[in-house]
């Protein structure tokens, strides 16, 4: 097949990427509504310093089950590698919330926000009620990334946008009650997340079934595929430990943010000024299914240059926003017009324009690294990045720079930093591309 015949999947693969982008963007949404929100309630700043740790810790415990999405892609057209998974999703989600619940517990509790983080009494008070109903997050993101990751197998996306839709309604409900309510600000956003959540598995359940993608199996039993719970774990191993490193130091970072020079400033606007951000970059992050998905129908120089469209528009509609003023009005909005959290935050837009495109590039080659078996090279460079990450940040915080600025350098060289690390794995995907095969898209 001529390269001039393989031009046109890039919009093609473009288009295939909307309604996955739709989903992740969605789910992004809730962030900017549960800070405006918040921010808009009783004691605001120690309210959005609060959900800034427990947000964290939700992160960090979800962690193990992130890749559960790519796992489900790439196993679920196998029926016996499918089985074997649902078991295994079981096991971890049980596990990631049953660890959560002892988070809670007198004591722990206790050494958690005030040691580990470093977060005043204050804050850690307004975070409980949050924290015990955050309990269920892990479990109910499993159940939602095993379904979702069958529907992407058989190319049934448009489903999760829809299912992300029920999320954004239920959470947007949840929040409105609790706003009229008058509620406490991380008690009334952490019911709005857990029933939002809940709403979008139950949807993606019930479109995985009614769409015909459960009931589809490309094969009964492929022996290069994990058939046991001990292969499958081995599998996974390192692309769990790969996420806990990555929500582990985003976690650590929070903690650095709080001993800045500025901390319980930071800490409170820094979330505001990074899910903005992550609202604009995780139009990208669906770039890595789409790339296991075609791998071997598309070219690999096609892919890349998929990639690199998707997160170059991503990044000039971030400068367009950061530097046109209307981005600044939309988060002085979400921080319920004050000014003086204001002032940290905006820096993080400007400075961190080029995220989504970075973005996009890491998770292409972390598809790329899935599909040819280099798994542990992800690992690597996740190290990388966290090391790179919580350097830069912790140098620039104690020589007096903002948290958020500091956060934002570290974030960005820490990714820029994996991104190089993984291309070295990437070309190992190259031979999986068949030229006698036509592009299906």
């Amino acid at each position: 097949m001529s390269e001039t015949k393989i031009e046109p999947t890039v919009p093609r693969l473009m288009r295939q990427l909307v309604p996955l982008a739709m989903s992740d963007v969605i789910m992004a949404l809730g962030d900017p509504l549960q800070i405006s929100t918040v921010s808009r309630l009783g004691n605001p700043k120690a309210s959005l310093a609060a959900m800034g740790v427990v947000k964290a810790l939700a992160n960090f415990l979800e962690s193990p089950i992130i890749m559960i999405l790519q796992t489900s892609t790439a196993l679920s057209g196998d029926r016996r590698a499918r089985h074997c998974l649902a078991r295994f999703v079981l096991i971890l989600a049980l596990l990631c919330s049953g660890t959560f619940l002892a988070l809670n517990l007198p004591g722990i509790y206790e050494w958690v926000y005030l040691k580990v983080f470093g977060a005043t009494p204050e804050i850690a008070a307004a975070a409980r009620p949050a924290m015990l109903w955050m309990v269920f997050w892990p479990a109910f993101i499993a159940w939602r990334r095993y379904y979702q990751g069958i529907m992407i197998r058989n190319k049934q996306g448009r489903w999760l946008g829809w299912a992300s839709i029920g999320r954004l309604t239920a959470f947007a409900t949840l929040l409105g009650i609790g706003f009229w309510q008058q509620g406490a600000g991380p008690a009334v956003a952490a019911r709005a997340l857990i029933g939002g959540l809940l709403a979008e598995a139950l949807l993606a359940q019930f479109f995985a079934y009614r769409s015909g993608s459960v009931a589809s199996f490309a094969s009964q039993e492929d022996p290069k595929l994990p058939q046991t719970l001990p292969q499958l774990k081995n599998y996974y191993l390192p692309l769990a430990s790969t996420m806990v490193v990555v929500w582990g130091g985003r976690a650590m970072l929070v903690a650095v943010v709080a001993r800045a020079v500025d901390g319980p400033l930071a800490l409170a606007s820094w979330p505001a000024a990074w899910n903005f951000l992550l609202l604009v970059a995780n139009c990208t992050r669906m770039v890595q299914q789409l790339i296991i998905a075609h791998v071997r129908e598309v070219r690999f120089e096609t892919l890349m240059r998929f990639a690199a469209v998707a997160g170059a528009w991503a990044s000039a509609l971030m400068v367009l926003l950061a530097f046109s003023g209307a981005g600044g009005r939309v988060l002085l909005g979400l921080l319920g017009n004050q000014q003086e959290l204001y002032a940290t935050a905006l820096p993080v837009l400007r400075i961190g324009c080029l995220l989504p495109l970075l973005v996009a590039l890491q998770n292409a080659c972390q598809g790329f690294c899935i599909v040819a078996g280099k798994n542990w090279r992800i690992q690597q460079a996740t190290m990388a990045s966290l090391l790179t990450t919580l350097v830069v940040t912790f140098g620039l915080a104690e020589s007096g720079v903002s948290g958020t600025v500091s956060a934002i350098w570290g974030m960005m060289l820490g990714l820029l930093a994996e991104v190089l690390v993984l291309a070295t794995g990437a070309n190992g995907a190259r031979s999986l591309y068949k030229p006698s095969d036509e592009p299906d898209l």
